[in-house]
């Protein structure tokens, strides 16, 4: 084995399980599995078209799905947008502005679904997600019986 090459960092591997592989088509690779993980088999079936040489795992997921022992999954719910999140956190913030102002919980959220045009369980769903902002208000809770 060659010795590492002392100030560059890179120290020189032999074989592998990827031999014959350049850093490019691993990660093409990996790509390709994890859309086909996700359900979208279309990287993985451009990848087997165009000749390469695939990984293991690679032929593997593709026999798994031509011979139906795989099932496409349904992609997980995919995270809000950043302009959902300011959303959500202005009406969290109109709710904290008329709640330091001297209103109940209850009549500012019904103020700022008013006020925006939004429903009240959206806007008491908003302040659900914050309720950082809300630590040490007064929040006049219901006594259960």
């Amino acid at each position: 084995m060659r010795r590492p090459h002392l100030l560059t960092g890179f120290v020189p591997a032999r074989g592998g399980r990827r031999a014959g592989f350049d850093l490019e088509d691993v990660a093409q690779a990996d790509y390709a599995l994890e859309q086909a993980m996700g359900g979208d088999l279309q990287p993985l079936a451009d990848r087997m078209r165009s000749g390469k040489k695939l990984l293991p795992e690679e032929r593997g997921i593709a026999a798994d799905f031509l011979d139906g022992t795989r099932a496409i999954k349904n992609p997980d719910h995919r995270p809000a947008s950043d302009e959902t999140r300011k959303q959500v956190m202005l009406l969290a913030l109109a709710v904290w502005q008329r709640m330091k102002l001297g209103e109940t919980e209850k009549l500012a959220v019904e103020g700022v679904s008013e006020a925006e045009g939004k429903s009240e369980r959206t806007v008491r769903a908003a302040v659900q997600a914050h309720p950082e902002m809300f630590e040490g208000m007064k929040r006049r809770v219901r006594a259960r019986m």
